[in-house]
């Protein structure tokens, strides 16, 4: 009985593999609110992914007295406290994150998604994650004053526009 051994050659399989590979390495995807999307929204954003402190002029006290809110004589400065969205996210949710670049990278290296549908799936299940955390951040809590004037004690959640200006770009 003869044995015969057959040799399949699958370079040119390897080549498409290397080609994805080298896509992937040239590819960021990035979350967050973009400057060519709202400049506003964004000033906003970083003022609670930071925190800030503001100076109060004499046109904001008045402002403020007028709304119900009497600060101190000798109030300088209101602190908005750090309500880190997007750092937090990514340092918190780590091996979420992970196990669903994995599921999508599986499924584009083995040609079940393309590549656009490979960054557009996980640019917009990282997006979702970023806002699911948006809802569930509550500390530091708002100001009474805050509270009040929002009617409900979501930091980061108001109109929505926040929330809503979560969105993902992907850079080649």
């Amino acid at each position: 009985m003869s044995k015969y051994i057959t040799i399949k050659d699958e370079r040119d399989n390897l080549d498409g593999l290397y080609d994805k590979i080298e896509k992937l390495e040239k590819m960021e995807i990035r979350i967050g609110i973009f400057a060519e999307d709202s400049s506003f929204l964004l000033m906003i954003a970083r003022v609670h992914e930071f925190g800030t402190k503001i100076e109060v002029t004499p046109k904001m006290r008045a402002y403020l007295h007028a709304k119900g809110l009497h600060l101190r004589a000798d109030t300088q400065y209101i602190n908005i406290p750090e309500r880190s969205f997007v750092r937090s996210t990514a340092d918190e949710d780590k091996s979420l994150i992970s196990d669903i670049g994995r599921d999508y990278l599986k499924d584009y290296l083995m040609d079940e998604i393309s590549f656009k549908d490979f960054t557009s799936l996980l640019g917009e299940d990282l997006a979702d994650i970023v806002k699911e955390n948006m809802f569930d951040l509550n500390d530091p809590a708002n100001h009474p004053f805050t509270i009040e004037q929002k009617g409900h004690d979501d930091p980061l959640v108001d109109k929505s526009n926040l929330l809503d200006g979560i969105t993902y770009k992907v850079v080649i």
